[in-house]
């Protein structure tokens, strides 16, 4: 026996309506810092192994599908209207923000400065290219 309770499809993130707001908030914060830092690794003077952006890179896409996908699955399967339309809200708004993300230029540039260092001195494992290729 168990006192735990899980919370929306088993996730301990969403227990009730208000927590998709605050748990995108959370991811939302967390991907902006991560971004952030990723800006200010690309600096000439700052050496740093293409692993660690691409980890970095893969942290913020974990970040936001962690949302995204059990947003979805509410939206399609929760009988409660009140979870359906806080997760779709949780869902546009971290699909906002994935938007912002596909045209920041300099993201670009990080990843590809990333990869083609890796090209010159391979340092990366097959996960971390498969990851950074994709």
């Amino acid at each position: 026996y168990s006192t735990l309770q899980s919370g929306l499809f088993g996730s301990s993130l969403i227990k009730s309506p208000k927590d998709w707001e605050l748990q995108s908030s959370i991811k939302l914060d967390e991907c902006q810092k991560i971004r952030a830092l990723l800006h200010q690794l690309n600096k000439p003077n700052i050496q740093v192994s293409p692993s660690v952006i691409v980890h970095l890179i893969d942290r913020l896409s974990e970040l936001m599908c962690v949302i995204i996908d059990l947003a979805n699955c509410c939206m399609q399967l929760h009988s409660n209207n009140s979870h359906r339309k806080a997760a779709s809200k949780s869902f546009n708004r971290i699909v906002d923000f994935m938007y912002t993300l596909n045209g920041d230029k300099e993201l670009y540039e990080i990843l590809q400065n990333a990869i083609n260092k890796n090209q010159k001195n391979p340092t990366m494992t097959e996960e971390e290219q498969h990851v950074a290729n994709m």
